[in-house]
């Protein structure tokens, strides 16, 4: 099933952008419509007595972080086709706030009717499935377990349309090899670096658990996001004074990033070991397919 589901979605993409977006667009219609029903059926089920008599310990959440923080990264995937974007300075900031802020608010009010209909002795090993049961019976269990299998589909499309682009864009910069640069002469499409990422995604799901695989994956996003605050001030400094006018100005100046840093490095802290073996494996390897660029433009 996860060889012929990341086979499909690869081949979408490989025929098209339009057609990979397409595929996108009806995995994301499948997953939200049921979760969307399941709030709004399960709101009357709320009350104020979910409210607990004791918060857990930062410690404890802390545990969790890279797994929760995985349902919300993601979303700086849309500033790679910024540069089709009407005044990209000023719409895409706001963009990327108010989808994170959406996000949110729909998975509090979807974690607030799980814990509602759900028994309390069964909450922590129980699912939106188990959810689902209770408010539909069990063609709803069925429903959303389809919908969990549309979510990570649609995660999946989501990666290949958008990271192709950065493996096709470096791979025409001399970043990586030029085979990942290579358009196909049918389809228009990076075709090389679709099939790369799309045997890579492969390899994942077949090795490791999902949730060994989340938590790496929050992981390195973590890491990219420390160097880019990081970098923040020297991207600042070198910006001409137009772009500086032009963009986004936050209040309290780097107080922001500087607390965004904080919080990336305080749930970094919490990373297991596999995870970072995951992700230093994946940047070994992409080390290596550096070298061998810059080896062979210096060759040349």
């Amino acid at each position: 099933c996860i060889t012929a589901v990341s086979s499909l979605l690869t081949w979408a993409n490989y025929r098209g952008g339009r057609s990979g977006m397409q595929t996108l667009l009806v995995l994301s219609a499948l997953k939200l419509s049921p979760l969307l029903l399941l709030v709004l059926m399960g709101l009357g089920a709320v009350n104020a007595d979910l409210i607990p008599e004791q918060f857990p310990s930062l410690s404890e959440f802390g545990a969790v972080s890279l797994l929760v923080i995985y349902a919300f990264v993601g979303f700086e995937s849309a500033t790679i086709v910024s540069g089709e974007i009407d005044q990209p300075q000023k719409t895409m900031p706001w963009a990327l706030v108010s989808t994170v802020a959406v996000v949110a608010v729909f998975y509090f009010l979807l974690v607030t009717v799980y814990i509602a209909v759900i028994p309390a002795e069964d909450i922590g090993s129980g699912s939106l499935t188990d959810a689902g049961v209770v408010l539909f019976g069990t063609l709803g269990g069925v429903v959303i377990s389809c919908a969990a299998i549309f979510s990570i589909g649609g995660n999946l499309a989501a990666i290949l349309l958008a990271a192709s682009r950065i493996t096709f864009s470096m791979g025409e910069q001399k970043m990586l090899p030029r085979w990942f640069g290579v358009v196909h002469p049918r389809h228009a499409t990076p075709a090389n670096s679709i099939l790369a990422l799309g045997a890579l995604s492969l390899c994942f799901a077949l090795s490791g658990s999902f949730v060994v695989l989340a938590v790496a994956s929050s992981l390195t996003r973590l890491l990219t996001y420390i160097v880019c605050i990081a970098s923040l001030p020297s991207i600042r400094r070198r910006a001409d004074a137009l772009v500086r006018a032009q963009a986004l100005h936050l209040p309290g100046g780097y107080l922001i990033p500087a607390v965004a840093l904080l919080i990336c490095l305080w749930m970094v802290s919490y990373s297991p070991f596999d995870a970072w073996l995951i992700s230093a494996a994946t940047l070994l390897c992409g080390l290596v397919l550096y070298g061998v660029a810059r080896r062979k433009e210096a060759g040349e």
